[in-house]
């Protein structure tokens, strides 16, 4: 039996890097974005039923989330059955799916070697079936803003490693250069932000964890080797060495397609072609965050108010699922704000998110 490890984090945060970078280790198999559409099936009929359908975003920020906790999830997460004909179908739904990065060969395999199952024995199912590297102590999978599923996985005895990026970088990477050859049409500014706080969310909640570890992009891109090997020190296996990095994948930077392997050009990005005012946006909507992990931050904390209020979103939203004015409407503003007093009167912030958790 193999040991199984789950990566996620917010878009454009270095999951792809990771993963190929693990890949390159002789003990590791990591398919990239093998299932998508098997996380949003089984977050859909979770919120399903709580009675909420047809929502946008089901794998969600979690943002002053109410309707239910994440114990809410695991418990409806561990006795979740998921049929054969629904594996068809998702893997049928995903052929010319663009986010599903590592592709089945013959869906007909999966109707000779998938049964009815539940949720945590799909997900080990699917991966012994789509893996190439039958050697590997390690089979596992990265999937995008999947945090939620880190505390059902690590209490499966399920690995999970979360890859964290300065939000300024993240941002630009999601709204300049190419990115929407990755990601599509604008999203708000402000929803964008939500979701990389919900990485943090879980890092703070989970950062005890014996089955959990959290590394930062920059120091992957920086030092790669003792990054890479503090990895292999948490899932046990040999140690990294130079030839391990030597890989000839493409990058997927949303700036440069002229490369592979590893790359720093991107670090610090935002400094180019950020407009100053989306910058202290971010700041303002983050500096708790930022400041938990070690990430400058420029801007008058104390003035954060000004710096929330004053914003004009950059792009046009158009996708119809979102107000064009989500990023500056009053409401949102106004739990912005509320937000941060929140997190101040707790003066720690490890204490706002166990209790939000």
């Amino acid at each position: 039996m193999k040991n199984l490890l789950f990566i996620s984090g917010t878009g454009r945060s270095g999951t792809t890097l990771l993963d190929k970078l693990l890949s390159c280790h002789p003990d590791m198999t990591v398919l990239s974005q093998p299932f998508p559409y098997l996380f949003i099936h089984a977050k859909k009929k979770f919120l399903s039923s709580l009675g909420y359908e047809n929502e946008y975003n089901v794998l969600s920020n979690c943002f002053f989330e109410k309707r239910y906790t994440i114990s809410d999830l695991n418990d409806f997460l561990s006795k979740l059955l998921i049929k054969s004909g629904e594996i068809i179908e998702l893997f049928e739904q995903m052929q010319d799916y663009s986010g599903q990065l590592t592709k089945l060969d013959d869906i007909n395999t999966l109707k000779s070697r998938i049964t009815d199952d539940l949720f945590i024995n799909q997900f080990k199912n699917l991966l012994y079936i789509m893996q190439k590297n039958k050697q590997s102590k390690y089979i596992g999978s990265k999937e995008i803003v999947c945090e939620e599923f880190f505390p059902f996985f690590v209490n499966n005895s399920v690995k999970c490693i979360l890859i964290i990026r300065d939000p300024r970088d993240v941002i630009t990477s999601l709204n300049f250069g190419d990115s929407e050859k990755y990601i599509g049409k604008h999203r708000p500014t402000l929803f964008n932000i939500q979701n990389w706080r919900k990485s943090v969310a879980f890092k703070i909640h989970l950062e005890n964890n014996k089955n959990f570890a959290f590394i930062k992009y920059e120091d992957l891109v920086n030092d790669p080797l003792v990054t890479l090997n503090k990895v292999a020190e948490f899932l046990e296996i040999e140690k990294f060495n130079d030839d391990m990095l030597h890989t000839d994948w493409v990058g997927n930077s949303s700036f440069n397609q002229n490369y592979s392997g590893i790359s720093q050009d991107s670090h610090g990005k935002y400094k180019e072609l950020m407009p100053q005012e989306m910058i202290n946006y971010i700041e303002a909507t983050c500096f708790p965050e930022m400041k938990h992990l070690g990430y400058d931050v420029n801007i008058d904390t104390s003035n954060y108010e000004q710096y929330i209020l004053s914003y004009k979103e950059p792009f046009s939203i158009t996708r119809p699922e979102f107000e064009p004015n989500f990023s500056t409407s009053k409401p949102n503003l106004d739990r912005e704000i509320q937000r941060i007093k929140q997190v101040s009167l707790k003066q720690d912030i490890r204490n706002f998110y166990e209790e939000k958790l």
